[in-house]
């Protein structure tokens, strides 16, 4: 139990901000403010809805069954994640040297 709590603390601790990071930077300057307070406004609706859709799940099946299917959704989710990052720096490439020219 404390080292769940740690590996926890861990990625709250360090992924949180990572990802607000990555969300403020992904916008523009002057509207820093808006990404900040949309990136928790998603993150608490998450954790709100998550928490209500899997209690409902455990509840239909088991908790095996609900551990399987939030491991496959966390794939899913790093996959398009790693797709989309990936796609966003591509395009940022081409543009720079676009520029150069």
């Amino acid at each position: 139990m404390l080292l769940a709590g740690a590996i926890i603390g861990l990625g709250y601790g360090s992924l949180l901000p990572s990802f607000q990071t990555m969300a403020v930077q992904s916008a523009p300057e002057h509207r820093s403010g808006h990404a900040t307070a949309t990136f928790f406004m998603m993150y608490d609706t998450g954790i709100a809805a998550g928490s209500y859709v899997l209690g409902l799940l455990v509840s239909m099946t088991s908790f095996r069954v609900t551990y399987q299917i939030s491991g496959m959704i966390v794939l899913l989710v790093l996959g398009i994640f790693y797709y989309a990052y990936t796609r966003q720096q591509k395009t940022q490439m081409v543009k720079e040297r676009a520029e150069e020219f």
